[in-house]
């Protein structure tokens, strides 16, 4: 069975914690690379973690020296070492909730523009709301 090599980015959370547990010892999944902010980057994951880790079972011995990656400055060091990543990062920071409802807003423009000059249906913002699943199933 082919084991892939996988990180996880934002490794020193809560949830990254849990994706931790869930991975270490998988028999699909071997983890290559923790990352996180640049706060814990540089520092193994054994001391990002230990006095926050709220997992029931221990920190994995084999993941306490591995260094942490920033995720965002390093993101070429750690696209290189794995087949895919794990994402535990929160949305919650408004500057990329912000950030990305910019982008949404540029591609529904894109989209409509180019449905419009080839003729294609573009769903007009305001318009009826649909059916909720109920409606439509009744």
């Amino acid at each position: 069975m082919k084991t892939y090599n996988v990180g996880i980015i934002g490794a020193t959370g809560m949830v990254g914690q849990r994706f931790v547990t869930l991975l270490h010892n998988h028999p699909w999944f071997h983890i290559t690379a923790l990352a996180a902010s640049a706060r814990s980057a540089g520092k193994t994951y054994g001391e990002c973690v230990e006095k926050k880790w709220a997992m029931p079972t221990p920190i994995p011995e084999e993941l306490k020296s591995t260094i942490v990656y920033d995720a965002v400055a390093d993101m070429d060091k750690i696209v290189a070492q794995v087949d895919f990543v794990f994402c535990a990062v929160d949305m919650i920071n408004q500057r990329k909730y912000v950030s990305n409802r910019q982008s949404y807003a540029y591609i529904r423009r894109t989209s409509d523009r180019l449905c419009n000059e080839h003729g294609l249906s573009v769903v007009m913002p305001g318009q009826d709301r649909g059916k909720s699943y109920a409606e439509w199933d009744a």
